[in-house]
């Protein structure tokens, strides 16, 4: 009995250190106001044929989610330049492939205090992805011209709500 209790421990133990992350950095945790974060993608426009999601994969080489720990929906990352890497499935299959260097990822230079938003689209066979500020400013990434036009146009026309832009 003393063993089954022992091995049911340590596999309990295995699953919690197993979790997704929600520390993109190493090192002691820090406060708030001293980190910035970054959300998982949010799909705008493109198909809807199949169902598609955009998880954050590593911040600097740092896995924060994958397959076995589950990927978390908020990272809190340092502030400076930061490489985001993502993992990109299409119908529940890894999309482009299984090797991290062939993972989605973008450099950001992010600010403590400031929370950033992944957005994707597909188009024309072709993902785009980029990251607004809370301000719904693109500071990173490549953005669909169609993305682009109907921001302005929304700005235009008085509404500065990024998340009314779909």
């Amino acid at each position: 009995m003393k063993v089954f209790k022992f091995i049911l421990f340590l596999f309990i133990a295995s699953v919690i250190s197993g979790c997704a992350s929600n520390k993109g950095y190493l090192g002691e945790p820090r406060p708030e106001s001293e980190l910035a974060s970054i959300s998982q993608g949010e799909k705008l426009g493109g198909s809807n044929l199949f169902s598609s999601v955009l998880y954050l994969s590593a911040i600097d080489d740092l896995v924060v989610g994958d397959y076995f720990k589950g990927h978390s929906k908020k990272v809190y990352i340092l502030p400076g330049e930061r490489k985001i890497t993502y993992r990109y499935i299409v119908s529940g299959a890894y999309y482009p492939g299984t090797r991290p260097e062939e993972y989605p990822a973008i450099i950001i230079s992010a600010k403590a205090g400031q929370i950033y938003t992944t957005r994707f689209s597909e188009e024309s066979e072709k993902l785009y992805i980029w990251v607004e500020n809370s301000l719904g400013e693109i500071v990173a990434g490549k953005v669909p011209a169609e993305y682009i036009a109907n921001k302005q146009r929304n700005t235009d026309s008085g509404d500065k709500s990024p998340s009314q832009v779909r």
